[in-house]
């Protein structure tokens, strides 16, 4: 089996339990109070979580997106059961931070369509 899909897999995992570490644990003063910068903590994990796909593997996105979200909602829904508040306003960021990445990947590998079919016709 090629290294790109164990290394994908492998590092998107590595995030996942990340993001469950951060989200799921008491962070003993780590975690900010301002709700401005939970929300850009949100944003910047999904995204992350969304990278070794986009840069190792574009066309896992299509299937890789929906299930970041669901995965995002479910981190929410589990925060009560450990003291913390999971908020909608959470999973939108974190769906936010997973829709830049998608979409920013699609957008350079169009980019790279064009500007290689135009050096086709030449």
């Amino acid at each position: 089996m090629p290294r790109a899909p164990l290394l994908t897999a492998f590092l998107t995992a590595l995030l996942m339990v990340a993001i469950v570490v951060l989200e799921l644990t008491p962070q003993w003063g780590f975690h900010s109070g301002t709700r401005l910068v939970a929300l850009l903590d949100h944003v910047l994990a999904y995204g992350l979580l969304m990278l070794p796909a986009a840069l190792l593997r574009p066309g896992w996105l299509h299937a890789l997106w929906p299930l970041a979200a669901v995965f995002a909602g479910l981190m929410e829904a589990l925060q009560p059961a450990v003291q913390w508040r999971g908020a909608l306003s959470h999973w939108l960021a974190a769906c936010f931070g997973i829709l830049i990445v998608t979409l920013s990947c699609w957008l350079v590998m169009g980019i790279m369509e064009l500007v290689k079919a135009g050096k086709d016709r030449d």
